[in-house]
């Protein structure tokens, strides 16, 4: 307990103020940031060739297009749902023979499927993307399934 130093109890006196020698609260900051620019410009570049900067780009990249590509189907499952609602109210709508609401549905699911398919055409370009990237680092061969799986064992 001896060790522990009180901050509570110690007297709050502003030596700083009486030093000549003041030292700005950010000289640590500037004094780390100096360090690291000194390792990242000198050091760095002797240990590590080009080629791993390459990669690590290239693995920056991939991940973040693997991000790109799972919010976009993210997006095209809720852009799903959002049709089939308006689908269910744009048949509510005939059943009731109110045309001005058919019209107005209709309009809607057009521009949501729209958006959709743009939406579809992105995850795609995105998805040729992560392949490539993926082959390139990695080596590996990734099928992009565009459809449905379906389980059909009669081949």
């Amino acid at each position: 307990m001896s060790s522990q130093v009180d901050l509570l109890n110690t007297p709050m006196s502003p030596s700083w103020h009486y030093s000549t020698s003041y030292t700005h609260p950010l000289a640590a900051y500037i004094k780390l940031l100096a360090c690291y620019l000194i390792i990242r410009l000198t050091i760095f570049p002797k240990l590590y060739k080009m080629q791993s900067q390459k990669t690590l780009d290239k693995r920056f990249t991939l991940f973040q297009k693997e991000r790109y590509l799972e919010r976009a189907c993210d997006q095209i499952v809720l852009l799903n749902k959002k049709i089939h609602a308006l689908q269910k109210r744009y048949k509510k709508a005939k059943e009731d023979k109110m045309r001005s609401f058919q019209h107005n549905m209709l309009l809607r699911l057009t521009v949501v499927e729209g958006v959709k398919n743009m939406y579809f055409e992105y995850a795609c370009n995105i998805a040729d993307e992560v392949v490539e990237l993926r082959k390139e680092l990695f080596g590996d061969t990734v099928q992009i399934l565009t459809e449905p799986h379906t389980n059909d064992t009669s081949e």
